[in-house]
C-alpha cells in the first residue's frame, strides 16, 4: 500500500514547494488569474519529470524555487511565448532530445500546457502507451515521439488535432493498425510511422492528406497492395514503403505525383511488370524497387526520366530523404536484356540491377552514364565480352559483373578507370591475360577474378596496388611463378591464389603482407620448402570485411595444400600468433609436427594430413584451446595419442587415421565434449576401448578400425544419443555386441566385421530405423537372424557372412533386397536367397543342415569324407585335362597354357556361347579386332556364329587376379537393368581370364559423341552440330557450352522433358553443370563417378527436403505464406549462390563418400569457407564389403540451412589409389605427369 501511495505523496510535496515557491515569485500585484495559469503549466511539468528517470540530470534546472519555466534563467528544454492580448507568458514547446529519460508519462494535468506548440522527446527510452491525452494540446503543430520504447496503438484520438503539420511516432514498437482518423490531419506535412509492429492495410484515408510532402511507413508488416489513390498527394516529394508485406502490382496512378523525388518500395511482395510511367516522374532521382517479385522487362522509358538525365537545379529532396541519385532494381525476377536506353541517364550515380535473369549483353551505351559510380550487375545470365565503353566511366568506383556468362578477355580500356576501388569479375568465363594496365588504378582496393578461365601469368604490375586489400584469383588457369612483387602489397589483408597451376616456391617477400588474414595458395604445383620467413605473418583478424566479398571467411588463414612442397614443417609457424587454420595437407613433408605450433593460442583448425611427416604427435598442441578441427590422417606418425587432448573442450573433429601410432586410447578424449568425429582407424593401437568415450554428448562419427583393440564393446554405448557412424571393422573384440545399441536412434551405420564377437545378433538393432549399413561378417555369432532386422527399411548393405548362425533366413521388408553373399559361409542358415540347403517343414530352423557343426569328432567326419574327396578331385582333374586337350587344336595367337577352363555366367536368354566362340570371334583377341583400351583392359570387336554382335572386355590380369569378390560384384551388376546403361550380357571367369560380354554399340564410344570426330555411321542426334553462322562443326559438348554461355541453356534440353515438369528449370541447368564439369577440357577438373554420383545423391536430398518443407508451408496461415513469399524474396541472391555452390559441396559429401577399401583420400584440402558462422563438411565413415566401397556423410545436411550471413567449410578431396602396403603414392616425376594428364585427350 506504501508504494501505491509514493507517487501520489511525491506529487503532493511538490504542490506544496509550488506553493511556497509560487508565494515568492509572483509579484503581489500581479493578475492572480494570470498567476494560476503559469502556476498550472509548472505544476504540469513538474508532473512530467516525476514520471521520468533522470539519470543523466538533464532536468536539473526544473526547480521551482531557482525560477519558472518562462523565468529569466528559464528550464532546459522549455520555450514560452508572450500572449501580447494577455501579457501572459507561456509554454510552446518542449525539446529533450536524447536526454536518456526513462519512464513513461504522467499526464493529468498536461492539458494545463493549452498553448503548447511542439512536444519532442525523440531518442530517449520512455515506455508505455501513447497517452491520450495528447488530443488535449489542440494548438499542437508538431508532435515527435521517435526512438523510444513506446508500445500499444496508436490512439485515434490523436487525429483531431487539427493543426498538426509534422507527427513523427517512428522507431517503437507500436502495434496495430493505422487509424483512418490521421487523414483528418488536413495539414499535415510529414509522417513519419517507419519501424514499428504496424499491420493491416495502407488505409485509404491517407490518400486524404493533400498537403503531405513526406510518407514513412516502412520497416513495419503492413500487408495489401498500394492504395492507387496515392497518386492524389500532388505535393508528395518522398514514399517510403520499403520492408514491409505489400502485394500486387506497383499502382500507375503513382505517375500523378509530380513532386516525387525519392520511390522506394523494396522488400515487399510485390509482383508484375514495371509500368512503363515510371519514366514520366518529371524530378524522380531515387527509385528502389529490389528485393521483390516484379517480371518482364526493364521498361525502356526508364531512360526518359528527365532528372537522372541532367542535373535538376534543385535538390528539396534532401531534407527529407538524403541520398544519391540511384536506380535499384537487383532480387527480382526480371528478364530480357538491358534496355540501352539507360545510358541517357548521364547523371545517375548508383545503378544496381543484380540477382536477375537479365540475359544478353551488356550495352555499350552504359558508357555515357558519365556520372555514374557504382555499377552492379552480378547473378544475372548476361553473356559476351565486357565492352570497353566502359572506361568511359571516368567516375566509376565499383564495377561488379560477377556470376554471369561473360566470356572474352578483360579490356586493357579498364585500365582507364583511374577512380575504380572494386573490380568484381568472378564466376564468368573470362579468358585471355590479366590486363597488366590495371597497375594505374592505385584506387583500387580489391580484385576479384575468382572461377574464370584467365590464362597466362600473374602481372607483377599488380604489387605496384599500393591500396590493394584483396586479390582473388583462385579457380583459374593461371601459370608460372608467384611474383615477388606481391610483397610490395603491405595493405594487402587476403591473398587467394589457390586451383591454378603456379608452379616455382612461394616467394620469400610475401612475408612483408604483415597485414594479411588469409594466404591461401592451395591446389597448384608449388614446390620446395615453406618459407621460414612466413613466420613473421601474425595473421591479424579483421572485424569487417572488404565490399563485396561474399564467400570469405571471418577467420585469419594460411592454406597451402594440394601442393608438392617439401622438407620439414618450418618451426617458425609457431610465431604467426592470431593465426587460426594452417592447413598443410597433400604435400611431401616430411620430419615432424613442431612442438612450437603449440604456441598459437587462437589456433581453431590444425591440418597436416596426407604427408610424410613422422615422430611423436606433441602434447603441446594442448595448449591451443580453442582447437575445433585436428586432422594428422594419413602420415607415418608414431608413439601414443597425447592425454592433454582432454583440455580441448571445443574440438569437434580428431583425424588421426592411417599411421603407426601405438598404445592405449587415452580416456581424457573423453573430456572433449564437443566432438562430433574421432577417427583413429589404421593404426596400431591397443587395449580396450575407452569407457570414457561413451560419454561424448554430440559425438556423430567413431572408426576405431583396424587396430589391435581387444576387450568387449562398452555396454553404455546408447548414451552416444547422436552417433551416426560407428566402424570397429578389423580388431579383436570379444563379447556381445551390447543390446543397448539399439537405443541409438540415428545410427546410420554399425560396422564390426572381422573380430571376435559372439553370441546372438541382439534384436533390438530392428529398432534402427535409419541404419542403412550393418556389417557383421567374419565373427563367431551364432542363433538365428532376428526378424526383426527387416523392420530396418532403410538397410542398403548388409553382410551377416562367415559367422555361426542357423535357421532360416527372414525374407520381409529389407531383408528382400539381399543376395546370396550377405549370408554366405554360415554352415547353419537356410533358405532364399541361398541356393542351399532349403528349410524343410519338419526342420524350420535348419538344425539338420547344421549337422556338421554338431560334431565335435572332426577326425570322424574326416575319414568318413576323405574318400569322397580323392575321388572328386580325380574326376576333376580328367575332367580339366580333357578341356584342355580339347582347346588345343583351335589355331589363334593366344597362349593356350593361360587359358584354364572357367565359368561362363549370362545374364539374358538368348545369349548363348562358350569360351571357344569368344576366343574365334575374337581371332585369338587379335588387334585387328581391338575397338581401344582402357586402365582395365581392351576391348574386342566379336561377332558370333549366331551373327550376334558384341564388345567383349578382356580385363587385365593384375587388375583382377585372386580377387575373391570379382564374381559376386559382376554378377550384382549383371542383374541391374535401365534404359540408359549399357547391359551386360554375361561373363567368363577363370583364374588366368576375365572377359564381360556386351551388345556392340555402332555409333561410336561416348567420347566420339561428346568431343567429336570419329563417329561412323551415326544416328541424327549424334551428329556433330553446326554452331551459328560460322559453320563451324563441334561437338556436343562445345554445342552445349556455347549456348549455355549465351543464356539458352535451357533450349539444349528436349521440349518433352521439360515439358514433364515445367518447374524443373533449376534441377536441369545443375545436371548441365555438372555435365559440363564432366566433360571439361581439363582432365584434372573432371568429377570421378563417385562424385557424379554423390551430386545426384545430394540434389536428390534437395529436392525432397524441399518438397517436404512445401507440404508444410500448407498448413500456415495466409500471413505466414506471405512472411515466406517476402522472405524468399529477400533471398534470392543467397538461394542463387546456392546453386553455384552445389558443386562445391559434393565435393565434400563425394570424396567423403569414396574413402574406403582399396581407395584412400589423398587430397583433403580445408580450402574455402562463404560468410560468417562456419559448418564443416566432415565424412563420416567408410568400409568396404565385397570390393564395393561405400561410406556415408552425415554432418553436412543436418546442420543448419545456408543463409545470407552464413558459411559452408568446404574440403575438397581427390582420391588416388593406395598400394596393399599403405604407403603413400609417390609423386615422383610429378612435372612431367602434370603435362601428361593435361595433354590428355582421355574422357
Amino acid at each position: 500500500m506504501t508504494s501505491d501511495l509514493a507517487p501520489f505523496i511525491a506529487i503532493l510535496t511538490l504542490g506544496f514547494v509550488i506553493c511556497a515557491a509560487g508565494s515568492e515569485i509572483v509579484d503581489e500585484n500581479a493578475d492572480p488569474i494570470k498567476s494560476f495559469e503559469v502556476e498550472e503549466e509548472t505544476w504540469a511539468l513538474l508532473a512530467l519529470k516525476s514520471a521520468w528517470n533522470d539519470m543523466a540530470e538533464h532536468l536539473v534546472s526544473w526547480d521551482p524555487s531557482k525560477g519558472t519555466p518562462c523565468g529569466a534563467q528559464g528550464w532546459v528544454g522549455i520555450k514560452c511565448h508572450r500572449d501580447n492580448s494577455t501579457g501572459l507568458v507561456q509554454v510552446v514547446s518542449i525539446v529533450l532530445p536524447k536526454a536518456s529519460l526513462d519512464g513513461g508519462f504522467l499526464v493529468g494535468d498536461i492539458g494545463s500546457l493549452s498553448k503548447l506548440e511542439k512536444l519532442a522527446l525523440p531518442g530517449n527510452r520512455l515506455s508505455g502507451r501513447i497517452p491520450v491525452e495528447l488530443s488535449i494540446l489542440q494548438n499542437l503543430v508538431s508532435l515527435d515521439l521517435s526512438s523510444n520504447l513506446l508500445w500499444g496503438t496508436i490512439p485515434v484520438e490523436l487525429g483531431s488535432l487539427q493543426k498538426l503539420k509534422a507527427l513523427s511516432l517512428a522507431n517503437n514498437s507500436l502495434t496495430g493498425v493505422i487509424p483512418p482518423e490521421i487523414g483528418n490531419l488536413t495539414q499535415l506535412t510529414v509522417l513519419y510511422l517507419q519501424q514499428n509492429q504496424l499491420v493491416g492495410k495502407i488505409p485509404a484515408e491517407l490518400c486524404d492528406l493533400t498537403a503531405l510532402e513526406a510518407l514513412y511507413l516502412h520497416s513495419n508488416y503492413l500487408t495489401g497492395p498500394i492504395p492507387p489513390e496515392l497518386g492524389r498527394l500532388k505535393k508528395l516529394a518522398v514514399l517510403l514503403l520499403f520492408s514491409n508485406e505489400l502485394t500486387g502490382s506497383i499502382p500507375e496512378t503513382l505517375a500523378n505525383l509530380t513532386n516525387l523525388e525519392a520511390l522506394v518500395l523494396s522488400e515487399n511482395s510485390l509482383s508484375g511488370s514495371i509500368p512503363p510511367a515510371i519514366g514520366s516522374f518529371p524530378v524522380l532521382r531515387v527509385l528502389y524497387l529490389d528485393s521483390n517479385n516484379l517480371s518482364g522487362l526493364i521498361p525502356p522509358e526508364i531512360g526518359l526520366l528527365p532528372c537522372l538525365q541532367k542535373y535538376c537545379s534543385s535538390n528539396p529532396t534532401n531534407a527529407y530523404f538524403n541520398g544519391p541519385p540511384a536506380i535499384r532494381l537487383f532480387s527480382n525476377n526480371l528478364q530480357g536484356p538491358i534496355p540501352p536506353e539507360i545510358g541517357n541517364l548521364q547523371s545517375l550515380e548508383i545503378l544496381e540491377l543484380s540477382s536477375n535473369q537479365l540475359s544478353g549483353g551488356i550495352p555499350p551505351e552504359l558508357g555515357n552514364m558519365t556520372s555514374l559510380v557504382h555499377l552492379d550487375l552480378q547473378f544475372n545470365n548476361l553473356s559476351g565480352p565486357i565492352p570497353p565503353d566502359i572506361s568511359l566511366l571516368s567516375r566509376l568506383e565499383v564495377l561488379s559483373l560477377g556470376y554471369n556468362r561473360l566470356s572474352g578477355a578483360i579490356p586493357y580500356e579498364v585500365g582507364l578507370l583511374f577512380s575504380l576501388r572494386l573490380m568484381y569479375l568472378p564466376n564468368n568465363s573470362l579468358s585471355g591475360h590479366i590486363p597488366a594496365d590495371l597497375e594505374h588504378l592505385k584506387m583500387l582496393t580489391q580484385v576479384d577474378l575468382d572461377f574464370n578461365e584467365l590464362t597466362g601469368s600473374i602481372p607483377k604490375q599488380l604489387g605496384f596496388l599500393p591500396n590493394l586489400q584483396a586479390l582473388f584469383l583462385q579457380q583459374n588457369k593461371l601459370q608460372g611463378s608467384i611474383p615477388p612483387e606481391l610483397g610490395q602489397l603491405r595493405s594487402l589483408r587476403f591473398l587467394n591464389l589457390g586451383n591454378n597451376n603456379l608452379t616455382s616456391t612461394i616467394p620469400r617477400e610475401l612475408s612483408s603482407l604483415t597485414g594479411l588474414s588469409q594466404l591461401l595458395l592451395n591446389n597448384n604445383s608449388l614446390s620446395g620448402a615453406i618459407p621460414p620467413e612466413l613466420g613473421l605473418l601474425q595473421f591479424p583478424l579483421y572485424s569487417s570485411l572488404p565490399e563485396h566479398v561474399h564467400f570469405v571467411s571471418d577467420q585469419s588463414a594460411m592454406d597451402l595444400s594440394g601442393n608438392y612442397l617439401s622438407g620439414p614443417v618450418p618451426p617458425e609457424l609457431g610465431n604467426c600468433s592470431l593465426l587460426t587454420v594452417l592447413n598443410l595437407a597433400d604435400n611431401l613433408l616430411t620430419g615432424t609436427v613442431p612442438e612450437e605450433l603449440g604456441s598459437l593460442s587462437f589456433l581453431a583448425s590444425l591440418v597436416l594430413e596426407n604427408n610424410q611427416l613422422e615422430g611423436k604427435v606433441p602434447s603441446s598442441l594442448g595448449n591451443c584451446s580453442g582447437l575445433i578441427a585436428i586432422r594428422l590422417g594419413h602420415n607415418r606418425l608414431t608413439g601414443t595419442i597425447p592425454e592433454s587432448f582432454g583440455l580441448l573442450t571445443h574440438l569437434q573433429t580428431l583425424d588421426m587415421s592411417f599411421n603407426g601410432l601405438t598404445g592405449k586410447i587415452p580416456p581424457q578424449i573423453g573430456l572433449c565434449k564437443s566432438l562430433l568425429s574421432l577417427a583413429l582407424n589404421d593404426n596400431a593401437l591397443k587395449g580396450s576401448i575407452p569407457t570414457e568415450l561413451t560419454t561424448l554428448p554430440i559425438l556423430q562419427f567413431a572408426s576405431m578400425a583396424h587396430n589391435k583393440l581387444t576387450g568387449v564393446i562398452p555396454p553404455t554405448l546408447d548414451s552416444l544419443a547422436q552417433l551416426q557412424v560407428l566402424n570397429l571393422e578389423g580388431n579383436m573384440l570379444s563379447g556381445s555386441i551390447p543390446a543397448r545399441v539399439g537405443a541409438i536412434r540415428d545410427l546410420r551405420e554399425l560396422v564390426l566385421s572381422s573380430n571376435r564377437l559372439s553370441d546372438n545378433i541382439p534384436s533390438s538393432l530392428g529398432s534402427l530405423l535409419f541404419l542403412r549399413v550393418l556389417l557383421l561378417d567374419k565373427n563367431n555369432f551364432t542363433g538365428t537372424i532376428p526378424p526383426t532386422l527387416c523392420n530396418c527399411s532403410s538397410l542398403m548393405l548388409l553382410n551377416l557372412s562367415s559367422n555361426g548362425l542357423v535357421g532360416e533366413i527372414p525374407r520381409l521388408g529389407s531383408f528382400l533386397r539381399f543376395q546370396a553373399d550377405s549370408f554366405t559361409r554360415n554352415t547353419g542358415l537356410c533358405g532364399p536367397p541361398l541356393p542351399f540347403p532349403r528349410c524343410s517343414a519338419a526342420d524350420p530352423t535348419g538344425e539338420a543342415a547344421n549337422t556338421l557343426a554338431d560334431f565335435h569328432n572332426w577326425k570322424k567326419w574326416l575319414t568318413v569324407l576323405g574318400p569322397a574327396v580323392a575321388v572328386l578331385a580325380v574326376l576333376v582333374f580328367v575332367v580339366l585335362l580333357a578341356k584342355w586337350f580339347h582347346l588345343r587344336p583351335v589355331q589363334v595367337t593366344y597362349d593356350p597354357s593361360e587359358n584354364v577352363p572357367g565359368k561362363m555366367v549370362v545374364f539374358v536368354n538368348n545369349f548363348v556361347c562358350d569360351y571357344d566362340d569368344i576366343v574365334a570371334a575374337t581371332g585369338g583377341f587379335d588387334d585387328s579386332h581391338l575397338l581401344g583400351k582402357g586402365g582395365f583392359g581392351a576391348v574386342y570387336d566379336a561377332v558370333l556364329p549366331d551373327g550376334s554382335h558384341l564388345a567383349v572386355k578382356r580385363l587385365r590380369n593384375e587388375n583382377v587376379a585372386n580377387d575373391p569378390s570379382f564374381e559376386a560384384e559382376i554378377s550384382t551388376l549383371g542383374l541391374i537393368k535401365h534404359r540408359n546403361l549399357m547391359s551386360l550380357k554375361g561373363f567368363y571367369c577363370s583364374a588366368q581370364e576375365k572377359l564381360l560380354f556386351y551388345d556392340y554399340m555402332p555409333c561410336g564410344s561416348l567420347h566420339d559423341v561428346l568431343h567429336g570426330g570419329g563417329v561412323a555411321s551415326a544416328s541424327p542426334s549424334t551428329k556433330p552440330l553446326v554452331l551459328g553462322n560460322l559453320g563451324e562443326i563441334v561437338s556436343v559438348t562445345t554445342w552445349v557450352k556455347a549456348m549455355n554461355q549465351q543464356g539458352k541453356g535451357m533450349e539444349t534440353f528436349d521440349s518433352e522433358l521439360v515439358s514433364l515438369s515445367p518447374s524443373s528449370g533449376p534441377v536441369l541447368v545443375q545436371m548441365m553443370q555438372l555435365a559440363l564439369h564432366c566433360t571439361s577440357d581439363w582432365p584434372s577438373r573432371r568429377p570421378s563417378m563417385g562424385k557424379v554420383v554423390a551430386f545426384l545423391e545430394l540434389l536428390q536430398e534437395s529436392l525432397l527436403r524441399e518438397e517436404e518443407e512445401s507440404k508444410q508451408l500448407l498448413l500456415l496461415t495466409d500471413k505466414t505464406d506471405q512472411q515466406s513469399e517476402k522472405e524468399h524474396g529477400k533471398k534470392k541472391e543467397t538461394s542463387r549462390r546456392k546453386e553455384d555452390l552445389y558443386l562445391v559441396a559434393f565435393e565434400a559429401w563425394s570424396n567423403a563418400k569414396l574413402a574406403a577399401g582399396n581407395v584412400r583420400l589423398h587430397h583433403r584440402i580445408c580450402s574455402s569457407s562463404f560468410g560468417g558462422n562456419q559448418h564443416a563438411a566432415e565424412a563420416v565413415g567408410s568400409h568396404r564389403f565385397g570390393g564395393v566401397a561405400t561410406v556415408d556423410v552425415g554432418l553436412l545436411h543436418d546442420g543448419p540451412k545456408l543463409d545470407t550471413g552464413d558459411t559452408l567449410l568446404v574440403d575438397f578431396s581427390l582420391v588416388t589409389s593406395r598400394s596393399s602396403t599403405g604407403e603413400h603414392l609417390e609423386k615422383q616425376h610429378y612435372h612431367q605427369e602434370e603435362a601428361a594428364s593435361r595433354n590428355s585427350s582421355h574422357s
